[in-house]
């Protein structure tokens, strides 16, 4: 099993705008937390302490083309993580 520093990514139990999606996703290049993206791109991160930054009041932002990428990198990357805990916790399901 691959060892990963990140935090998986967690759907929240709450409800929230539309075209919103609630997460918690490490991003190590930038040492940050994404918590929340909009349909847009728009993205707010955690805030100090590891509270959401939504709860917090935290501001929309919209990435820098740096950070898209690195976002992109450690979402595939969890991605992949999420596929293989899957394959190891429900060998019955088909292959993705």
């Amino acid at each position: 099993m691959r060892s990963s520093s990140s935090v998986w990514m967690i759907r929240s139990w709450r409800p929230r705008p539309p075209g919103c999606s609630e997460m918690w996703l490490y991003v190590e290049p930038m040492d940050a937390v994404v918590v929340e993206v909009s349909a847009d791109g728009r993205v707010r991160y955690a805030a100090a302490g590891g509270e959401a930054a939504a709860e917090k009041g935290g501001e929309w932002t919209t990435p820098t083309l740096q950070e898209r990428r690195a976002i992109l990198y450690a979402a595939e990357k969890e991605s992949e993580a999420l596929a293989e805990l899957l394959d190891i916790l429900d060998p019955t399901r088909s292959p993705t």
